[in-house]
């Protein structure tokens, strides 16, 4: 729970105090194929919404501007960090 709420402050690391514990850590740091997915759809949606001048898209019916696009930026390239790709 500790490493979820460590993630969602964007956290990219944590220590660990007991090696069991750097396992769970891993997999709750490391980007899953449905979320690599997911940002790479939001970035090609909406850069292509840009290069058509608008500020916002929608994607699956979610309203996604610039702080979602960047997060969606970040997440592949935490991706790209860690060698996962969908």
């Amino acid at each position: 729970a500790e490493t979820r709420w460590a993630r969602r402050m964007g956290y990219k690391a944590k220590s660990a105090v007991a090696p069991d514990h750097a396992a769970v850590v891993t997999r709750v740091l490391t980007p899953t194929q449905e979320e690599i997915e997911q940002a790479r759809r939001i970035v090609a949606i909406f850069e292509a919404g840009r290069a058509e001048g608008k500020d916002r898209v929608d994607v699956d019916g979610a309203l996604v501007e610039v702080p979602g696009y960047m997060t969606a930026k970040r997440l592949l390239a935490r991706a790209a960090e860690l060698g996962v790709s969908a």
